[in-house]
């Protein structure tokens, strides 16, 4: 690892044609026409270093941009940069450039539009804090990365051979480009986090082949889901979370058996549980919460059903009856330890992450990130009723669990101890009675622990991660008692 300043030894290689000085210690101000006596270059990396590239030369010497060699690839992500570098009016041969994770703020210059104008084709402006409307008239761009800046107006017109597409994260409105329909190579579109409005395009039979990825979430978007998923669907990824979208979800969705994660939370969808989700053989990630189904979550026949589900949000509906023990003995994924899941594993291809993390222990679960390690159940705010299933122990690898909210009646399965990686377990706001397992106090990954309003009696376990947990995990039990709350045993006497 190299630290402090470039080496000047570099400089001396006048034939040095590659540069690659990515993630190292170097932490300097370079001006950038030091990388002009390199006439041969053609790849320049400097990326996640603490240097600061100066954009303007200081001195007269090598001032010119035209001394300056011509680059293929410019790769300068983290470097400080406040505004697009002078020397880039020159580079007609580009192919690659990332500015990403900087400073530069503005309007992107006309001049910019002129650089690698018939060889760009991978673009990565994201994370900084560029303005205006954008127009994309590089028309070889195959992989655009311009989210996380605040563009604004209607969303840029993708170039003919776009493969990856992401502008998450900025002001853009209107609606979704129609363009998309044309687009042959498509892969990976992520429009989230703007203000889109309009339905989604209708195109899904012609385009759905080919893209693996598509994630509107949190736009203004209506209407309904196509219904046109055609047989050769390779959708990996259909994220709808955040908008207006109703109607009930498409069986069409069944041409798409490589579907790994299907959020269509925070909408407008009814009808049933959508039980045929289940004989998706890949379906990892299901979130339905925040919509109008209802009725119940049904008892199945076959065994195989949502095998590979480890992330399952259906809270914030209308779902009534009980919770069967068949439907918890299908999901096989998790009743393996995430111990035994080998190396983490993102989902998704490399360039693309779809995310999931929540960010509250309660399992309100705003996503930002995805592992294949992170396994959750969160069914609250339902209208479930009868006893939770002992069974529910056997799945021992979630690490939130959330049933609150319900009408669940008995008392609290003794099994929930087997859950031996769970960080937060909520069973609030039910009907729960008899004692706190003492078994529960051998989970010291426990972070988050609420059984509050329910009519849970006697002491409340000792020792472990029970020592952390505040009165407010316990309020609404009024013949609760242990060395948290006020009431201490010996008491006025628990009811009968």
């Amino acid at each position: 690892m190299i630290q402090g300043s470039i080496p000047n030894s570099i400089f001396e290689l006048v034939s040095l044609e590659i540069l690659r000085l990515l993630s190292n210690n170097l932490s300097v101000v370079v001006e950038h026409d030091i990388f002009c006596k390199l006439k041969n270059l053609t790849y320049l990396n400097l990326s996640r270093n603490g240097l600061s590239l100066l954009t303007k030369s200081s001195s007269t010497i090598n001032s010119n941009v035209n001394t300056c060699p011509r680059l293929q690839y410019l790769e300068c992500s983290s470097c400080n940069i406040t505004e697009f570098p002078d020397f880039l009016k020159t580079q007609e041969d580009l192919k690659v450039l990332d500015l990403s994770n900087n400073k530069i703020q503005g309007d992107i210059p006309k001049w910019e539009k002129d650089i690698g104008k018939d060889s760009l084709y991978y673009l990565n402006l994201s994370g900084n804090l560029l303005t205006g409307v954008l127009d994309l008239q590089w028309k070889n761009l195959q992989y655009i990365h311009l989210h996380s800046n605040k563009f604004e107006g209607p969303a840029p017109i993708m170039p003919p051979f776009a493969h990856v597409h992401l502008i998450l994260n900025n002001n853009f409105t209107g609606e979704m480009p129609s363009i998309i329909c044309m687009l042959a190579s498509l892969q990976i579109l992520d429009l989230s986090y703007n203000s889109l409005s309009g339905e989604i395009q209708r195109c899904f039979k012609n385009l759905s082949d080919r893209l693996s990825v598509l994630d509107p979430r949190s736009n203004k978007l209506h209407g309904t889901l196509p219904s046109n998923f055609g047989k050769c669907c390779s959708l990996r990824t259909l994220v709808l979370n955040g908008n207006q979208l109703g109607g009930q979800l498409s069986p069409s969705l069944l041409n798409c058996q490589g579907l790994e994660v299907h959020d269509v939370g925070n909408n407008n969808f009814n009808g049933t549980f959508p039980y045929w989700l289940g004989s998706l053989p890949e379906l990892q990630v299901l979130i339905l919460h925040s919509n109008s189904f209802r009725g119940n979550v049904g008892t199945f026949k076959r065994k195989h059903l949502f095998s590979k589900l480890w992330i399952f949000d259906i809270s914030n509906n209308s779902f009534n009856g009980t919770l069967p023990s068949s439907f918890l003995q299908c999901f096989k994924a998790m009743m393996n330890s995430t111990e035994n899941r080998g190396k983490l594993k993102y989902l998704g291809k490399s360039f693309y992450e779809y995310s999931i993390m929540p960010k509250v222990k309660r399992l309100n679960l705003e996503f930002v990130r995805i592992l294949t390690v992170i396994t959750a159940i969160n069914i609250s705010n339902n209208k479930l009723k009868g006893e939770i299933p002992e069974v529910i122990g056997d799945l021992v690898s979630p690490r939130w669990l959330n049933l609150a909210h319900n009408n669940f009646i008995g008392r609290i399965p003794p099994s929930l101890a087997s859950l031996s990686e769970l960080e937060s377990l909520d069973l609030s706001s039910n009907k729960l009675v008899g004692q706190i397992p003492e078994e529960l106090a051998s989970l010291t990954s426990l972070e988050f622990f609420n059984v509050s309003q329910n009519r849970l009696v006697g002491p409340i376990p000792q020792g472990q991660q029970f020592g952390t947990f505040e009165n407010n995990s316990y309020l609404g039990n009024l013949w609760l008692y242990g060395n948290l709350l006020s009431k201490k045993c010996g008491d006025d006497e628990a009811p009968l």
